[in-house]
């Protein structure tokens, strides 16, 4: 029930909105065709970040809504908190900024903020394994 409350939250907040059922089966698999193509690059920490917010999306698809323009990296971070509290999505999140603005280089990348980023994959990677080879078996 958690979850639902935080969507509602989040809605609210006009973070993410609503999705039709028609659209969302299609907003899935685009998701799915950029994750697949993440995944043939280089796998640096901004791409695996890049894949965290496919996955992030795709969970979100999962539960009726889709993301807007409005803060999604704090709606990342809200998903990540949720299903596991004891991760410090905020340090993933400056790393990544901080790589985005050039104030660091993928060698001072902090050893931490990589492996809670490859935790946070591995964990929606899993639980989302079984929805999207359910989906795929039913078209």
């Amino acid at each position: 029930m958690l979850h639902k409350h935080l969507l509602s939250n989040l809605h609210q907040i006009g973070r993410i909105v609503p999705v039709h059922p028609i659209q969302m089966n299609q907003r899935i698999d685009d998701e799915i065709v950029s994750l697949n193509r993440l995944q043939q690059r280089n796998p640096c920490y901004l791409n695996q970040y890049d894949q965290l917010f496919r996955l992030i999306t795709v969970w979100l698809l999962t539960q009726g809504y889709d993301l807007t323009n409005y803060q999604p990296h704090q709606v990342l971070k809200a998903v990540c908190l949720l299903n596991c509290p004891d991760w410090d999505i905020e340090k993933v999140i400056e790393q990544r900024h901080l790589l985005k603005k050039q104030k660091v280089s993928s060698e001072e990348i902090d050893a931490k903020s990589v492996l809670e980023l490859q935790h946070c994959l591995h964990f929606f990677k899993t639980i989302l394994q079984a929805y999207v080879s359910l989906s795929s078996a039913s078209k």
